[in-house]
């Protein structure tokens, strides 16, 4: 049995048939994800707060000012709902893909390519959501130069979006062009995320395939995984669906969607508010999409470079083209010399001045050539030095941008160290603190106790010398008694045994004392 034979055409049919149902699916879910009770609460809410005398006055003041009826007003209120969901659901959707892709600023980076007057400024005004880039329907192009700017999509992402000059001016070469939006790079380094291709609706022309290949003889093939086809002008299908639209496309179109993996969205840019946001999620859904599955990858200069050595290779071939012609003129220059001196006669000599005049023509065209061939030459050796220039300033704002982080990191590495010191100090404070109120519990009981000992020796030796005295009182009373009643002998006996008996007094109290003391050092101890 044969083989099934492979249409290729069928396939990539069904490819854009299933990017367009991708799209269908995006724009339902990020209509259903909204619920519109909550968002009615919402407006209710508003509706229900007290407003005072004053406050009612004002809010009439500013509706009349602004011209923003309540019906227009709530209509805001659930584009803002919608707008915070689909984000939220955009971010969530990133992060299945890896953490920070983004990178450390979570910067989406951006940058608009296509033919003069095909919408691209309008397209970036209606992505920041407000008119910063000018806009023109005229064949002339507005944007002279690189324009960026930004918004905020919530609290940790920032889109960034670079307006370039159009294609095909009536006025600018492309060259000039081409140059001028090679400096997307720089003004998006370290490197733009997405190019978003902007084609309008209707006859795909000669210019947009021209477009198509300049676009890769700037930036090579590998700038393909970054491109996003956005279709402008929707709203001239005239109802019509955008999958009937793709799928009568002509050859050309079909193969540039092929080579852009099947990404692409359709734009109404003068839509109402409601319509263009629907429009707008579309596109942001696309481009968080193509970010993912680059895993966060963005065009980097070491791209181009790759690309500017094809240019290299050809500019070489030209060169040797050249030389070529120079040694094929001189070959023939030689020739006719020849010819004019083997030759004889009149006849001859007239006839080899004809043909010498003809080839004179013919060498000064020549000539003419290689001196524009010269001048093309010394304009791509100007542009190539100007591109030098720009890939240092680009070198220059890179390593500038790793020295910053290089400083941040040192910075947040040094935070961290000196909220270690304050929390040790911290530490070593509390524990002195704790020292110190032992130290002064520590001296409050020592003192408690020496008052303590010097009390209880205090009554020790009170208690000692009473009970000596009152002997001694005691002696001198029966020494007068004995003095008178007896005679000079008993009275020298009395007196020998008061003596003993002082010395009897005397030991006690040393040992009352004594023993005082060493029941301090006992007790102390």
């Amino acid at each position: 049995m044969a083989p099934p034979f492979k249409d290729n055409g069928s396939h990539k049919t069904s490819d854009m048939a299933k990017q367009l149902e991708q799209l269908e699916i995006s724009r339902r879910r990020a209509a259903e994800e909204v619920d519109e009770k909550e968002v009615e609460q919402m407006v209710i809410h508003e509706k229900q707060k007290p407003v005072s005398i004053l406050g009612s006055f004002f809010n009439k003041i500013t509706l009349h000012v602004f011209d923003e009826s309540k019906s227009d007003r709530n209509k805001r209120l659930k584009r803002e709902f919608k707008e915070c969901r689909a984000q939220e659901r955009r971010t969530k959707a990133l992060k299945k893909h890896g953490v920070n892709l983004l990178g450390p600023h979570g910067d989406v980076r951006i940058a608009l390519l296509g033919k003069t007057g095909i919408g691209k400024s309008l397209l970036g005004n209606n992505l920041l959501k407000g008119k910063v880039f000018k806009s023109s329907v005229s064949f002339l192009s507005v944007t002279k130069q690189c324009k960026f700017e930004e918004r905020q999509l919530d609290k940790h992402t920032t889109l960034f979006v670079i307006d370039t000059p159009g294609l095909f001016d009536t006025k600018e070469p492309n060259e000039t062009t081409s140059k001028e939006i090679v400096r997307s790079i720089a003004l998006a380094a370290p490197g733009p995320h997405i190019y978003i291709f902007v084609i309008g609706v209707g006859r795909f022309t000669p210019e947009e395939v021209n477009t198509v290949n300049i676009l890769q003889e700037i930036f090579g093939e590998r700038v393909l995984k970054h491109v996003i086809v956005v279709f402008t002008r929707k709203d001239e299908l005239d109802g019509a669906p955008t999958k009937e639209f793709v799928e009568n496309a002509p050859t050309e179109l079909k193969d540039l969607l092929q080579k852009c993996g099947h990404r692409f969205a359709f734009i109404n840019n003068k839509a109402d508010a409601d319509t263009l946001q629907e429009d707008v999620d579309v596109i942001l859904d696309l481009i968080f999409q193509t970010i993912g599955d680059n895993r966060g990858a963005y065009y980097t200069n070491d791209m181009y470079e790759e690309a500017e050595k094809i240019v290299d290779g050809k500019r070489k071939e030209i060169q040797n083209e050249k030389e070529r012609q120079q040694e094929k003129l001189i070959q023939e220059k030689n020739e006719i010399l020849n010819a004019v001196t083997e030759s004889c006669g009149e006849e001859q000599d007239r006839q080899l001045i004809k043909d010498t005049q003809v080839t004179e023509q013919k060498l000064e065209e020549k000539r003419r050539e290689l001196e524009e061939l010269e001048e093309r030459m010394r304009n791509l050796a100007d542009n190539m030095n100007e591109e030098e220039r720009r890939l240092m300033a680009i070198k220059e704002q890179k390593e500038t941008r790793e020295r910053e982080d290089i400083k941040t990191r040192e910075m947040q590495r040094e935070d961290s160290r000196l909220k270690k010191l304050e929390e040790e100090n911290k530490r070593l404070q509390e524990e002195e603190r704790k020292r110190k109120q032992e130290l002064e519990e520590e001296e409050k009981r020592r003192k408690k106790l020496e008052e303590e000992v010097q009390k209880k020796i205090k009554e020790d030796q009170n208690s000692a010398l009473t009970k000596a005295l009152q002997k001694i009182a005691d002696v001198e009373n029966r020494i007068s008694e004995n003095a008178q009643i007896n005679s000079n002998k008993e009275a020298k006996k009395q007196v020998e045994s008061n003596d003993t008996l002082l010395g009897q007094i005397g030991s006690t109290l040393y040992q009352a004392g004594a023993g005082a003391l060493g029941w301090v050092k006992s007790w102390w101890s």
